[in-house]
């Protein structure tokens, strides 16, 4: 005649993004292992539901290297996204973008590893497209830009629609998508493009071949450079598939 006691649980769902170079995982709830996951897999564990905050370590299985934490207090379904990546020493929760990559478009997030005089800056990122097929004169694009960046962490995410010549140009090719890069408090301007043909490859972030060819990429940006005390002219950033 004794009453069975009644536990009730919480799922703790955590979706670990696939990218280069990311460490295997250990999953721990206060000190308790849930388990282990390899990116590209999502796992999905019990724990008590409890009106008490618990805390959530991300650790790197090879070494017990804590990467993440996070407290909160459970509700009865919980979802985690991680973007960790050696390659880029990157470790971060993440929201993933609620809409698919349009299939006329690129999907880019930039990150911010630019110093200056060894000190990472916040920076605006402006985009830019070749006013003419010879590219010698640009023009921006005003409908896009990314302000007050962090350093060390990922801009939101952008759709650059396929970009045509304006209206009078040939309209064979696509344009090629650069950036500019300014201090978020200064506005001084750390990374520029070069114009001229001969120039063309720099600062550039798409080429005109990629914008050519079918949409629905998602790609992140290593925008990365060490700015003394002129401005920057960068060779094409280098970019990884998400």
């Amino acid at each position: 005649e004794t009453l069975i006691e009644n536990y009730e649980y919480a799922t703790i769902g955590v979706a670990y993004k696939n990218f280069s170079q990311a460490p295997a995982i250990t999953i721990q709830v206060n000190d308790a292992v849930l388990g282990t996951l390899q990116a590209g897999i999502t796992g999905e564990y019990r724990i008590l539901l409890s009106d008490k905050p618990v805390t959530l370590r991300i650790k790197r299985q090879s070494s017990n290297e804590l990467l993440l934490d996070s407290v909160f207090v459970p509700k009865r379904n919980n979802y985690f996204t991680l973007f960790i990546t050696d390659l880029l020493n990157v470790a971060s929760f993440y929201t993933p973008p609620a809409t698919p990559v349009p299939g006329d478009s690129n999907r880019l997030q930039l990150l911010n590893n630019v110093k200056v005089q060894g000190v990472g800056k916040k920076v605006n990122f402006k985009f830019f497209a070749p006013a003419t097929p010879s590219q010698a004169a640009f023009e921006e694009l005003t409908a896009y830009a990314l302000n007050n960046v962090e350093y060390g962490k990922l801009s939101p995410v952008i759709n650059i629609a396929v970009s045509k010549y304006p209206v009078g140009q040939p309209q064979t090719i696509s344009r090629a998508v650069y950036i500019k890069a300014y201090d978020a408090e200064t506005g001084q301007l750390l990374i520029d493009l070069k114009t001229g043909a001969s120039n063309a490859t720099y600062g550039r972030i798409i080429s005109s071949a990629s914008l050519a060819t079918a949409g629905g990429k998602y790609t992140v940006v290593n925008v990365s450079v060490q700015n003394t005390s002129t401005v920057a002219y960068t060779q094409p950033f280098a970019s990884y598939p998400m």
